[in-house]
């Protein structure tokens, strides 16, 4: 869960403020916990009539056909994509960018950071220790960048917020990223897996391992913002490093670049490991074909504009997060709970209501985005269209 997110949480939070922004968050975890534990719950039931694949495209496949299954792989591929590019470069621009390479390019280090990267996971014996190693280093270098900015922050600019005609547009604004940072239902199927359908398990594991990330981005989103200093020129992340005395400067920095790095490295492994799986899905033959298919559309999408991070993270909590890990677990308990005969062993409580309720917000998200686009896209064509 922890990954590239929680270093666009303090930007897109500045506008509205820490203690609004900080409640939307809470408000979309708890949403996030329902959601995953319906999907437990699924594919804990799956487990237990002997299912061996318990993917979210297999479990789409069983309620709702192969055109919800083909709805889900798409989806689930192109959120992938966009990741992939958003992280690439990112990662790229932080680990390479005015070292080894020119300032004003910004080609050539996403292009090294995605071959690095690529090679990484190419190497599974590698990789698994390597993503390991960097969740150590990732979490070490938060607690030391929030114990260095501790001292800094002011509670009187954590109070600060949007005035209330303006607050609810900077909360709107705010929510694709906040809801693409928080995604973790994606590994429920194997935690459910990996505890052969236990529900208390699953439960435990759901709820109490979100809640961790969730933490940590609150904490590190008020050491930010209670430095003070508004908000970031557009497209671009605020210094985490802000208001920090200069003595103290040099070493926050240093920690900020290795938590970036480590953050943003653990997802993109994340993302490209599950976005290969899903290429090989279609071609099983060519690995060589595979890795591309894998690695160059978000390559391409990396190199398609300086600022790029930030609009492409926010494109994935828009309308694909919000219908694969919101509405459609809400779609498969309805089918598991209350389409069959057998009694179901329900993790989450509340019954039709709260299945609906969890429902209705995820496709309001979805509905919302979709229709926010197509205003953005209206509006841009009659601006190009002279008379």
């Amino acid at each position: 869960m922890v990954g590239g997110g929680i270093l666009a949480i303090p930007t897109v939070s500045s506008a509205a403020g820490f203690v609004p922004s900080s409640a939307l968050l809470f408000a979309l975890w708890t949403a996030n916990v329902g959601t995953g534990l319906l999907l437990g719950e699924v594919a804990a039931a799956a487990i237990r009539d002997g299912e061996d694949d318990v993917s979210l495209r297999t479990l789409s496949r069983n309620a709702l056909g192969e055109s919800g299954s083909s709805l889900t792989s798409a989806l689930f591929a192109g959120t992938n994509v966009l990741l992939m590019g958003a992280y690439i470069a990112l990662g790229g621009d932080t680990m390479f960018g005015d070292t080894l390479f020119p300032s004003d390019d910004f080609v050539a280090p996403r292009v090294a950071y995605a071959a690095l990267t690529a090679a990484l996971v190419a190497f599974p014996a590698v990789m698994e220790p390597a993503n390991n190693a960097l969740v150590v280093v990732m979490t070490g270098a938060l607690v030391a960048l929030l114990a260095v900015a501790a001292p800094s922050v002011d509670v009187g600019h954590l109070l600060q917020s949007a005035p209330p005609e303006e607050l609810g547009g900077a909360l709107a604004s705010a929510a694709p990223v906040l809801v693409s940072s928080l995604v973790f239902q994606n590994v429920v199927p194997v935690i459910a897996k990996g505890f052969d359908g236990d529900s208390a398990k699953i439960r435990e594991a759901v709820v109490l391992g979100s809640a961790a990330p969730l933490f940590a981005y609150v904490a590190f989103t008020a050491s930010v913002l209670g430095r003070g200093g508004g908000g970031a020129a557009a497209g671009e992340l605020i210094d985490a490093a802000r208001g920090l005395p200069e003595d103290l400067r040099p070493a926050a920095a240093a920690a900020l670049s290795v938590f970036s790095v480590a953050a943003v490295t653990t997802s993109f492994v994340g993302a490209a490991v599950s976005q290969s799986e899903e290429v090989r899905g279609y071609r099983k033959d060519d690995d060589a074909l595979n890795a591309a298919w894998t690695f160059a559309p978000p390559l391409l999408l990396a190199l398609s504009g300086r600022d790029v991070f930030l609009p492409l993270l926010s494109m994935t909590g828009g309308i694909a997060n919000p219908f694969l890990f919101g509405l459609l677990p809400c779609l498969l308990a309805w089918r598991h709970r209350y389409d069959g005969d057998a009694e179901p062993e329900e993790i989450l409580p509340g019954g039709r209501v709260g299945v609906s309720a969890l429902g209705s917000g995820a496709g309001f998200l979805v509905l919302n985005a979709g229709l926010a686009d197509a205003a953005h896209a209206v509006s841009e064509t009659v601006a190009h269209i002279h008379l």
